[in-house]
Parts: structure tokens; sequence; C-alpha cells
């Protein structure tokens, strides 16, 4: 079997198929620098950090209300928040404030619709003072309330 290095390829004199050996080239180097090009400025990850940071600017909104929460997120499943609130809390308010989080973190994501395709949001309200899960629910396209 005969074998040809690059080396001797590139050394060999170059005849009569210069011309198509140049646009070979010249093609080949178009293809691999428009794929660097595209796969460089698609960044798949923009709603991962998003949702990251959306996050933490919701509950940055809530603590400046007093207003203790915390949250966790799972790329492509879910984003979770919980509200501490006293055992007296109406569901009017719990509403309320579930809806002031939901909007603050909506309000920070570049691309709402490409969130809510691969994720939902799910939240509970928890007592403060029991420790026991008050109002829960979740939010994909509209909000779902468990009482």
């Amino acid at each position: 079997m005969n074998t040809i290095t690059l080396y001797e390829i590139l050394n060999k004199p170059i005849e009569k198929n210069k011309g198509v050996l140049m646009k070979n080239i010249v093609l080949n180097l178009f293809i691999i620098l428009l794929f660097l090009f595209s796969t460089g400025c698609n960044n798949s990850n923009t709603t991962i950090d998003d949702a990251g940071d959306a996050l933490v600017y919701a509950e940055k909104v809530m603590r400046d209300k007093d207003i203790i929460t915390a949250s966790s997120y799972q790329p492509n499943e879910y984003a979770k928040f919980r509200i501490m609130a006293g055992n007296n809390i109406s569901k009017e308010k719990a509403k309320q404030l579930v809806e002031e989080f939901i909007q603050s973190f909506e309000n920070q994501l570049t691309d709402k619709e490409k969130f809510y395709k691969t994720h939902e949001i799910i939240f509970d309200i928890k007592s403060s003072e029991e420790g026991k899960i008050l109002y829960r629910g979740k939010k994909d396209k509209e909000i779902w309330w468990q009482f």
C-alpha cells in the first residue's frame, strides 16, 4: 500500500492541476472559517446564564422588601423558589408575593418563550414559624396553585 504524507504533497511540484487544487484549498478554508464563525456566535447557554442571574435578581428584589426567599435551578428542567411567610398569610397575599417574584424573574430573561419551552417554575410558601408548607404551585404557561 502506497501512502503519501502531507509533507510530500506540499513539497511536490504542482503541475497541471494547480488551479483545481487552489480552488479546493480556498473552498475548504472558507468552509472551516464559516463553521468557526457560526459556532462562535451561537451561545446556547444564554438561557442557563439568564435563568441563574434572573433568580438571583428576583431574590434581591424580594429581600429589599424584607421577604426571605430561596431558589434553585436545574437546566432544562425547572427553576424553584420558596418564600418564607407567617402562618396567617392569606391566599391573596401569597398570590401577590409569588406573582412579584415571577415578574421580577421573567423581566430578567432575554428569551422568556425559550425558557418556558424547556422549564417550569415550581414554588412554595413555607411557614417561617412552624416550618410547614402553606401553599405550593407551579408555572409553565400559567400559574397553577395547590392550596
